[in-house]
């Protein structure tokens, strides 16, 4: 039986090893001996760790103190690819006292790696949230915000932690369009085309932003929506200002082209008296006809620009 416990407590491939009360270790199993050589009858902290004395919020002394499990994570052996262990401390109590701690070794070096990429990839993903210069949020299909990033915050009156809404920063007249595109994305699960809406800043003036919304999934289903928005109200105004522009044009264009015409029909005919000047007329016509050639071109550039600004 003996031999039984004991091929058995070599086959666990966790660590076990068991300390007195004076941290002395009495019997460790394969995969210990493996990590740390032979250690048996030397100090824990001397054993796995080369120190002199015992470590700092050691486990195994809280175990003793407390009668209770602890556990804690320590480096691994040195030169090892253990790098880190987990270590829980079970005290074996007889007749109301200690007699010895059973450690659990366990190597969590590939756990605590994917921790520090974990780490490190949510301290990208929230630098990247907060240094872009568009909006980024997360609401609730309540409309209530999640989370919004640094660039809504200087832009809205929001402070985070708040009972916030989209209906707060949306015109009432707009809020239609909004329930339609919540419904659109909770139906179809797919983001939405790009759209465009006015939002309250905080300084009172009304800005048009250019949304496209996600959903955010869970169990196959829509709980949230992540939205990107872009600052738009400089191009509206951009747009709006070359409208005016190709709407001026398209009035001087015609103010111009409609009396030339005349004018040159009735030199055409005044042609038969032969006089130069007539014919010094229909020259200056023709340079303006050729001046309004040019607004047309203009025009028809004015024109595809909007359109461009408009995608």
């Amino acid at each position: 039986m003996k031999n039984f416990f004991r091929a058995i407590f070599n086959a666990i491939q966790d660590g076990i090893s068991v300390l007195d009360t004076e941290m002395n270790v009495i019997m460790v199993n394969h995969a210990m001996e493996k990590w740390y050589g032979n250690v048996v009858g030397k100090k824990c902290y001397k054993a796995y760790h080369n120190r002199k004395e015992p470590c700092e919020n050691c486990p195994t002394i809280e175990a003793m103190k407390t009668g209770e499990m602890k556990s804690g994570v320590v480096p691994g052996p040195k030169g090892s690819k253990v790098k880190w262990i987990e270590l829980f401390s079970y005290p074996v109590i007889e007749d109301g006292r200690i007699k010895m701690v059973v450690e659990f070794v366990r190597d969590i070096t590939e756990k605590k790696r994917m921790e520090d990429e974990l780490r490190k990839a949510l301290e990208s993903y929230e630098y990247l949230w907060n240094s872009t210069n568009d909006i980024l949020y997360v609401h609730d299909l309540k409309g209530c915000f999640i989370k919004v990033n640094r660039r809504a915050l200087e832009l809205f009156e929001y402070k985070g932690g708040e009972d916030v809404s989209v209906w707060d920063v949306i015109p009432e007249p707009y809020h239609d369009i909004v329930r339609e595109k919540i419904k659109e994305i909770v139906e179809t699960k797919k983001p939405t085309e790009p759209f465009e809406l006015p939002v309250k800043a905080k300084n009172g003036n009304v800005l048009w932003l250019e949304v496209v919304s996600h959903p955010v999934i869970e169990g196959g289903e829509v709980v949230a929506i992540h939205g990107v928005a872009r600052d738009v109200t400089e191009r509206r105004k951009l747009i709006e200002e070359i409208g005016e522009n190709i709407k001026l044009v398209s009035y001087l264009v015609d103010r111009i082209r409609n009396p030339l015409a005349a004018a040159r029909a009735f030199c055409e005919l005044r042609e038969k008296l032969g006089d130069d000047v007539y014919g010094r007329v229909i020259s200056n016509i023709d340079r303006v006809t050729e001046l309004i050639a040019d607004l047309d071109r203009v025009w028809e550039n004015l024109e595809r620009l909007r359109k461009g600004l408009k995608k």
